[in-house]
């Protein structure tokens, strides 16, 4: 029998330190893996790991789903309380409920989860009261912003719900909606117009709805809409996203004991 060549020797000891390597490789990357879901399953029951710190890295949390800990909440948000002076409130001031909305008048999202919000607040009357506080998605909706403080200069002669309910209307959204239309809503709700246009032309707001912007942030909101069921013991239950009345309304029950 022929001897292997030197060559091919040495072609088939790379090939397997090539091998061992890739494997080895693999083996401990699945040993870490394991041994890492171990320490975050028990670094969570023994109280050593910040849950807050957990849920704003999704590998982690992935980990902690992998772990079988579905329990595992995540803290409740930070949100600024509601304030009948300062807030836009729909709805009985006193109700045990609020659902404190944070939306983009440009997000189309946002215009359907409107009409949600409307049916929740006809669901529950005396119940649960709507808070909107305005969160314009600057980057997507160059718009919002502009809309946001109309809205604040029609509140100032007591039409907030209207222009907001009106503008929902008739926006296409995704900035689909012509400047000339505020001016428009503005008309037909019997404004003032001069007070209005002073108003809008002033950016006087823009403080006001940058605050609601830092109060969304600080309480979780990364989209729009996003909104936060806070009882008057101080129970909260975060709405991510559009969703259904028939949702919300299970969350409400169980804030009320239903």
């Amino acid at each position: 029998m022929q001897n292997p060549s030197p060559k091919s020797t040495g072609s088939l000891s790379n090939k397997f330190i090539f091998l061992f390597g890739l494997i080895s490789g693999i083996a401990l990357t699945s040993l870490i893996g394991f041994f890492l879901v171990i320490l975050i399953s028990l670094g969570i029951k023994s109280g050593v790991i910040d849950l807050a710190k957990i849920w704003e890295d999704k590998a982690v949390a992935n980990q902690v789903a992998v772990a079988g800990l579905d329990e595992v909440k995540a803290p409740e948000p930070e949100v600024a309380s509601v304030d009948q002076k300062l807030d836009h409130i729909l709805g009985d001031p006193s109700a045990e409920i609020s659902l404190i909305i944070f939306s983009d008048l440009e997000c189309p999202f946002c215009k359907k989860f409107h009409y949600t919000t409307k049916e929740i607040l006809a669901a529950y009357p005396g119940e649960v009261n709507l808070v909107f506080r305005h969160f314009p998605l600057d980057n997507l909706h160059t718009k919002a912003r502009s809309e946001a403080q109309a809205t604040e200069c029609a509140a100032e002669q007591g039409k907030f719900w209207e222009y907001i309910d009106r503008l929902f209307e008739i926006t296409p959204s995704n900035d689909g909606l012509a400047e000339e239309a505020l001016k428009q809503i503005a008309t037909e709700l019997n404004l003032d117009l001069n007070q209005f246009e002073d108003c809008q032309s002033s950016e006087k707001y823009q403080e006001k709805i940058n605050a609601y912007l830092a109060d969304g942030i600080k309480a979780g909101a990364r989209g729009t809409p996003y909104s936060i069921l806070i009882s008057k013991q101080g129970d909260k239950i975060v709405i991510s996203g559009a969703q259904p009345a028939s949702a919300i309304k299970s969350q409400i029950d169980k804030l009320l004991g239903k």
